[in-house]
């Protein structure tokens, strides 16, 4: 509602290299956020058009990771602590110091950032995974068919052979030899 600190407020951040857009009324704020996906949100409690809280409700239900900085020129505790248990990143007074509002804004920027990197890390994270479990299924198939190729060539074997481990203890044994020893493959392991 303070249309000189907006355009001071878009001055001194855009005058830092932010991309700056602002919006004299509550609805045009909120339009411009569902169209775009801004990485910090300041807004007023007191608007003309809206509860500023309401406003703030609405914002973090449709992406909690955008931090919303509340503004106002009627500080009160109650007020900081409806804002901060509604999602606020923080709350500043309309008196604070451009100093205070830059510091604020970079750390709110700070944690958009993490977020991003965060989600990006674990996407690249999640395609990491999904590429190894193709690989390890692709991988278990290749050595199920090659266990299936090398039964089939020593079944085919026409002489007798047998595999035992290092006890004696019978492992394997051809058709071949089954048939010379007369046993089944149960009897001959």
């Amino acid at each position: 509602d303070n249309v000189q600190l907006l355009e001071l407020y878009q001055e001194v951040l855009g005058d830092l290299g932010y991309e700056v857009q602002t919006a004299d009324r509550g609805e045009l704020g909120l339009n411009y956020a569902r169209e775009n996906q801004p990485d910090c949100i300041m807004l007023d409690i007191m608007m003309s058009d809206m509860d500023g809280l309401d406003a703030l409700e609405e914002l973090n239900g449709r992406d909690p990771s955008i931090p919303i900085i509340i503004i106002t020129g009627f500080p009160s505790a109650e007020n900081a602590i409806e804002a901060l248990k509604r999602g606020a990143f923080d709350f500043l007074t309309k008196g604070c110091t451009l100093e205070e509002m830059i510091a604020t804004t970079q750390r709110a920027l700070e944690r958009r950032q993490l977020h991003l990197e965060n989600e990006d890390l674990l996407q690249r994270l999640q395609d990491a995974n999904a590429n190894l479990e193709q690989q390890v299924s692709d991988a278990t198939a290749q050595v199920r068919e090659l266990a299936e190729f090398n039964q089939s060539i020593l079944e085919g074997i026409d002489a007798g052979l047998l595999a035992s481990d290092n006890e004696g203890n019978i492992l394997f044994g051809n058709s071949a030899a089954r048939r010379s020893l007369q046993l089944t493959t149960d009897e001959l392991v």
